[in-house]
């Protein structure tokens, strides 16, 4: 069998756009504010900024969004993690009925614009939570821009920013409505910057991003199918909801 050989340009290659990465996060979270929380779902991506909120701002709390009977797998591993790393965590929990009651006041804030099913969850949390908790970072983004999402065909480097904003200012919207701050690391232009800059390779299973990550999936690896933070029957509930509210 033949033995693969080490690449010294290739290694060189893939540190190079680590630092340049970490460099990008380091100004992203710097111009981020002090957050009094990371949403915490226990994948690395949320491991990855909690932990790099951690070293700048170690006061920060995760926060892991508990929806009625809907995502017990994610809650229980999100509570595993906070325990590995220590972390200070709470669940908030939001009930169905909390949920409709959002999907509607979130209509009515959007106009209907840029629907989106997570959305109303996220509202409910933040109106649940104390009022000491202003501002959070979230990791919206790093699908699309560091992971396989951003190796798919669609639409141009321009276009796709055009979409980060309007999300962003879409979720901002939401979080205003509650008296909070939302902020995506991910989103930031510096590191959108470096993540048109990594090749495909890289974004891959989000190798160069998972390369940065401690890793705690090995300790309770994922059974299943992941679950959907809002089940396809919530959905229709919600939009059911919703178009009997505007008609």
């Amino acid at each position: 069998m033949k033995r693969k050989t080490a690449n010294p340009e290739k290694n060189l290659r893939t540190e190079q756009f680590r630092v340049e990465l970490c460099a990008a996060m380091a100004v992203a979270i710097r111009s981020g504010g002090i957050p009094s929380a990371v949403m915490f779902s226990g994948g690395f991506d949320s491991i990855f900024l909690y932990e790099q909120a951690r070293q700048v701002f170690p006061g920060v709390a995760a926060v892991t969004v508990a929806f009625d009977r809907y995502n017990p797998r994610t809650v229980l591993e999100a509570q595993r993690a906070a325990r590995l790393l220590k972390a200070r965590h709470q669940v908030v929990r939001v009930s169905l009925k909390e949920y409709i009651l959002s999907a509607i006041r979130v209509e009515e804030l959007l106009k209907g614009r840029g629907r989106d099913y997570d959305i109303p969850l996220l509202h409910a949390a933040l109106l649940k939570l104390p009022s000491s908790f202003k501002r959070f970072w979230a990791g919206m983004g790093s699908d699309q821009w560091l992971g396989e999402e951003a190796m798919a065909r669609g639409p141009s480097t321009a276009r796709r920013r055009s979409q980060a904003r309007e999300m962003v200012r879409h979720h901002g919207i939401i979080a205003a409505d509650s008296g909070r701050e939302i902020v995506f690391p991910f989103l930031e232009k510096a590191v959108l910057d470096a993540a048109v800059r990594i090749p495909a390779p890289l974004k891959k299973g989000k190798r160069l991003l998972r390369s940065l990550s401690p890793d705690l999936s090995v300790l309770f690896p994922c059974v299943g199918k992941p679950e959907l933070q809002v089940p396809a029957s919530v959905r229709a509930l919600a939009l059911n909801c919703c178009r009997k509210r505007g008609g």
